[in-house]
């Protein structure tokens, strides 16, 4: 069976989430109806439910969207995240990948659209990992999104663990990136952009921005990402803060970060409506097999008690 698991208990107001400690599922096959994902204790998906690499690729209920090249992903029972209690986890595989730009993914839908949202991902890279190519002028290896209304626009919110700000490898960075609204002059094109505050800002004495490469080491890594969109268009009181395996990468506040285009309605142009992990990654190894694996993922929209 197939298991979309929802946290039901109540969550504490410590720094960790509490634990999932129920499931909502149907006997035998796909989960039924998961428009009756609810945000009730928060949202918590794994690879229990699973027992083949054939039925993971096949399944459109848990991992509803951001399907891509699912012929590159397996059900891994050799490397699960044994801290969190878990027996398997999804391996995405970039085979002697070169100069090309691969698509890797796969997503949920959140079960409601959410101005602020709580995520967390538990993931590893292996240590031959790479988003470069001495071939390639640029690295990036964009690994998490929030997406925002509507999908087929592209906003979001994104993770890059290794790349994205114009970097040639080795030394490519953790960046992240906010929904910066329409272009200028081009009202169908929405943009994307580095916060000024990753290259001014100096947190904790440490350079604000952090290289990638330390966590390609086949250890598991708990990856947090909170955001929260602006009031309005006229506001600057948007949020993004990162942390890795409990560690506050970058607080950006007193953003101004918006999306939409004239024919959306304020309700909607502000809202985060799925997470996407894996997306692509531009460049890799010319001969080898790098991976990531992907554990859990686990949403909020009201804070489960972080810092």
């Amino acid at each position: 069976m197939i298991s979309f698991i929802l946290v039901l208990a109540t969550i504490s107001c410590s720094q960790s989430p509490a634990a999932p400690q129920g499931s909502v599922g149907g006997d035998g096959g796909l989960v039924p109806g998961l428009s009756d994902k609810t945000w009730e204790g928060g949202l918590d998906v794994n690879l229990e439910g699973f027992e083949s690499t054939e039925q993971l690729r096949a399944d459109r209920q848990v991992f509803d969207t951001g399907n891509l090249n699912l012929e590159k992903i397996s059900l891994d029972f050799d490397d699960p995240y044994v801290e969190g209690g878990l027996t398997r986890s999804m391996r995405y595989d970039f085979e002697s990948q070169g100069v090309n730009s691969v698509h890797i993914g796969r997503g949920i839908l959140l079960p409601t659209m959410v101005r602020e949202l709580w995520g967390e991902v538990v993931i590893k890279w292996s240590r031959n990992f790479t988003p470069c190519n001495p071939n390639r002028t640029r690295c990036d290896h964009k690994t998490l999104f929030y997406r925002v209304h509507p999908a087929e626009d592209n906003g979001r919110w994104s993770l890059h663990v290794g790349g994205g700000a114009g970097e040639g490898g080795p030394d490519v960075n953790v960046t992240i990136f906010t929904p910066r609204g329409p272009v200028e002059g081009h009202p169908d094109w929405v943009k994307w952009g580095l916060p000024r505050a990753l290259r001014e800002v100096d947190i904790s004495n440490r350079p604000s921005m952090v290289p990638a490469n330390q966590y390609y080491d086949e250890e598991w890594h708990v990856v947090r990402m909170y955001v929260r969109h602006s009031t309005d268009e006229e506001s600057y009181d948007a949020q993004m803060k990162l942390w890795i395996d409990g560690e506050l990468l970058y607080d950006t506040a007193e953003l101004q970060a918006k999306y939409g285009l004239p024919r959306f309605g304020t309700d909607e142009q502000l809202m985060i409506r799925e997470i996407l992990v894996g997306r692509n990654k531009d460049a890799g190894l010319d001969n080898g097999t790098e991976s990531m694996w992907v554990a859990r993922i686990r949403a909020w929209k009201d804070n489960p008690g972080w810092d």
